[in-house]
């Protein structure tokens, strides 16, 4: 049985026929060993790629894995390479004949608040390292010089192995997480002050790295340096500090994605921001800070959710060039110069439903519009609006939204329902999940930082809500506009689904031993025992031996654990 492009299914010794299209969740299945004999694994060798090992080594060839090896057969006829668990450090790789997966670029994702306490649309920038003395300067023009905030993202890689000393210099608060852990937390008004924390880090590996600061007034400063085992206390160099690029399959705030490039060609590094819709007369402004008012251009990306059941016309109106894909077809292809003009394209959709959208747009010169519309049945022609437009999430954080199982797992996707038995999950490639409460851990409807991810690791079974109260209590059922909750201290209570914001059935931490972590396209992260994988077939049996079968495209990377 193969899952078709983007799909995956977990099945049981009961069953191998998916039951709900072809994205299903069955039951556990520990009985069936993984693995395929290297006759099969070398007929059909399609996964091209190149593994790295913790010794520095790289291998580039085809990747096929069984049980607890990855096997490279390397190119040009040089043989093959067998590597363990515990050697391998990462395998980037793709389908042949399907473009390369996008790995880790340098830098951290900065964004940048025009207001305190993240407030205001942010600009987003790559900032090689953190090493920033802007006095009574502002971080770029047009935006302030004080009174904003500054969250970096990505990852950090250890260069040796033992305890590290990471530091904050800065005017005025800070706080810093590493792997998850918050080790300094000085959110307060202060003159430039340096405050530390430790961590011990594995050589080679790459951690999750969150750096938050705020600037009241006056100067400003902010420093992110680190005292390695051995070395001498420095600014954290290029090289170690990376990030990912983003993407547009992840689930976040309402709006889509702005990308804006300083040339009509979509080309260099984009200053991003969220936009609510597509409705621009720029030459009556707009801009954001540091693009200019002609020769520019810009990509939206996320999601777009079908008002209705049937076929609906996407109409763009710009001065000049546009092009337009919804779903994975384009509709619209229009990259020339014009005045300010209509076209159209039609897309079947079915209400509810979220499908990926990208509009890219340059301006030549003179006016600048572009105004994205829509009609269909019951549907008059609009503006498309903002409660149905999502925009994509960066950073190393992960997906916002989705499911975790019991075996440290994280299943990526939005979170429709949940009744007694299942819980409803669409994936980012709009499959539908029904996964038995059984095995879930715990359902997360919004991203949440680490600091909240380890106070949720030691609570007992609740809800936290969006105002940040925790509620001590059992999940009843989950509804498009209702959760309803029932606790021994206060009995069945209703709430709005919009004030959930994380459930906890049971512990949701990294559980028991792995030897991998597979990441998909999708945003899922799978804590794996073991590991079947060539070009046609993918299975993964995770830490509470769950069998997942995925589409092989949709592997992107494979890290070593050894736990």
């Amino acid at each position: 049985m193969r899952s078709p492009r983007g799909s995956f299914v977990i099945a049981s010794r009961h069953s191998m026929r998916p039951t709900h299209h072809t994205l299903c969740l069955l039951f556990a299945m520990a009985s069936v060993e993984l693995g395929l004999s290297s006759a099969q694994a070398a007929e059909q060798p399609r996964m091209r790629g190149i593994a790295e090992t913790r010794s520095g080594e790289k291998h580039e060839g085809w990747i096929r894995m069984a049980g607890t090896k990855m096997i490279v057969d390397l190119v040009n006829g040089g043989g093959s390479k067998e590597i363990g668990a515990s050697e391998l450090k990462v395998a980037h790789m793709h389908l042949a004949g399907t473009p390369k997966p996008q790995q880790s670029l340098p830098g951290l994702r900065g964004k940048y608040f025009p207001r305190a306490e993240f407030g205001g649309t942010p600009i987003t920038r790559i900032d090689p390292v953190v090493n920033f003395g802007w006095g009574g300067g502002s971080p770029m023009g047009g935006f302030p010089a004080d009174n904003f905030t500054v969250r970096w993202e990505g990852e950090v890689e250890a260069p040796v192995s033992g305890n590290y000393q990471f530091h904050t210099s800065s005017n005025d608060g800070a706080r810093l997480w590493v792997d998850g852990r918050n080790i300094i937390d000085r959110w307060i008004g202060q003159m430039e002050t340096e405050h530390s924390g430790t961590i011990q880090l594995q050589a080679g590996r790459r951690y999750a790295l969150r750096l938050e600061h705020f600037e009241g007034q006056r100067a400003a400063a902010m420093k992110l340096l680190w005292t390695p085992p051995g070395g001498a206390k420095s600014i954290i160099p290029k090289g170690h500090l990376w990030h990912s690029p983003a993407t547009a399959t992840r689930h976040a705030a309402n709006g889509l994605n702005g990308a804006y490039f300083k040339n009509r060609n979509l080309q260099g590094n984009p200053i991003e921001r969220t936009d609510p819709r597509v409705d621009f007369h720029w030459d009556r402004g707009g801009h954001p800070p540091g693009i200019p008012r002609e020769n520019f251009s810009v990509r939206w990306t996320g999601a777009i959710e079908g008002p209705v059941n049937g076929k609906i016309t996407f109409t763009t109106r710009t001065d000049d060039g546009v092009r337009l894909w919804v779903g994975g077809r384009k509709l619209i292809d229009q990259w020339r110069d014009m005045a300010a003009t209509e076209h159209r394209g039609d897309f079947e959709m079915k209400a509810g439903a979220r499908y990926p959208i990208r509009i890219e747009y340059f301006q030549g010169a003179s006016l600048a519009e572009a105004q994205l519309f829509w009609n269909g049945p019951s549907l008059n022609r609009q503006i498309i609006p903002s409660s149905r437009l999502f925009a994509s999430t960066s950073g190393s954080g992960g997906s916002d939204t989705g499911v975790h199982l019991k075996g440290g797992t994280f299943l990526a996707g939005i979170i429709r329902g949940v009744d007694k038995r299942n819980v409803e999950l669409t994936t980012t490639e709009n499959e539908t999940l029904r996964i038995p409460r059984l095995y879930v851990s715990a359902l997360q409807f919004a991203r949440i930082d680490p600091g909240m991810r380890s106070r949720m690791k030691t609570s007992e079974p609740g809800s936290l809500l969006w105002n940040g109260d925790y509620f001590p209590s059992e999940l009843v059922s989950i509804d498009t506009e209702k959760a309803r909750l029932t606790s021994i201290l206060f009995g069945p209570r209703t709430l709005k689904r919009s004030q959930v914001r994380f459930v906890k059935f049971d512990d949701f931490v990294k559980t028991g031993k792995a030897a991998f972590e597979v990441r998909t396209k999708s945003g899922s992260r799978i804590r794996a025992l073991e590991i079947a994988l060539d070009g046609k077939n993918a299975a993964v049996k995770d830490g509470s031996r769950y069998r997942i079968k995925l589409a092989p495209e949709d592997v992107t990377s494979v890290f070593g654990i050894g736990d």
